[in-house]
């Protein structure tokens, strides 16, 4: 087995992007599912061909038995601030050695559920000069859909919709 690193990595990325007939995002709907089940009550988080358990802490009265929501917030903003420097680098032919994005938040100290804030550290290792990390970390911001979507709030609309027995077990 080969033990790749995050500059190899930054090789293929280079190269997909570079490509004229690459696909091009956006445009298409992004989607998650989220039920509750079992005794535990757990949050079964399906995306694509991917699932996620979400869980409360014991303080909420869950078993602990994932991360809870907020967290799995906080993991999307990490990525896709994550999945941008690594994108932003490759564009700029830089070698990352080591990224790392620490995102954290804070309750209300009220006890509303109401985040005081965000704040996100990006530990780094390059051969970028100071100057350019800085640049790269503009451009970053600029473009990541989940920071954009956290700073510029969108319009959330919900429904409910009753079901049968019937339909809960298909």
């Amino acid at each position: 087995m080969t033990n790749s690193t995050l500059s190899d990595y930054l090789v293929f990325k280079r190269t997909f992007l570079n490509d004229p007939n690459r696909p091009k995002p956006g445009g298409e709907p992004l989607t998650a599912s989220v039920s509750a089940e079992g005794r535990a009550g757990i949050r079964r988080v399906k995306i694509r061909d991917h699932q996620i358990i979400s869980d409360s802490g014991y303080k909420g009265g869950g078993s602990d038995l994932g991360p809870i929501p907020a967290e799995l917030m906080l993991a999307g903003l990490g990525g896709c601030l994550s999945h941008g420097w690594v994108m932003q680098s490759a564009l700029a032919n830089i070698d990352l050695r080591f990224l790392q994005i620490d995102v954290k938040t804070v309750s209300a100290p009220d006890g509303s559920k109401a985040p005081v804030g965000l704040e996100y550290t990006v530990r780094i290792s390059s051969d970028a000069s100071p100057a350019k990390i800085r640049e790269l970390f503009s451009i970053v911001e600029e473009k990541s859909f989940v920071f954009n979507l956290l700073i510029n709030p969108v319009q959330i609309s919900g429904t409910t919709e009753e079901i049968t027995e019937k339909d809960e077990a298909a």
